[in-house]
């Protein structure tokens, strides 16, 4: 995830806010979302890991805006391994802390059984 002094990070959360007065900019921004949740959706779909892709990928979309948000103000959170509260979000199995060899993983789009 981006840190808190990456440039494109800090310009997307500026044009986000700005996005909030200017309705070109809203437009284009919202085109921009919706592509990517869509992509998402998609991606949702395909795997058969969650009853309903779309509202998943809406949630999932808006929680890593809201944490590169919040890692804006407190870098600090920058330390803390979101990754598997973000998968158990999208239903996924989390993945085992090992890098060991891909027999240790789960497969993929596994859903979490938690």
């Amino acid at each position: 995830m981006s840190t808190s002094t990456d440039p494109a990070t800090v310009a997307m959360s500026e044009m986000m806010l700005a996005a909030t007065r200017h309705e070109r900019l809203r437009r284009e921004l919202g085109r921009f979302i919706a592509e990517a949740r869509a992509a998402l959706t998609e991606w949702f779909r395909e795997q058969q890991v969650v009853a309903d892709p779309a509202a998943t990928a809406a949630v999932v979309l808006a929680l890593i805006d809201g944490l590169i948000l919040h890692r804006l103000i407190d870098p600090s959170l920058g330390s803390i391994d979101v990754t598997g509260p973000l998968l158990r979000a999208a239903g996924l199995t989390e993945p085992i802390a090992s890098e060991g060899n891909s027999s240790d993983h789960p497969a993929k789009g596994e859903r979490n059984q938690d």
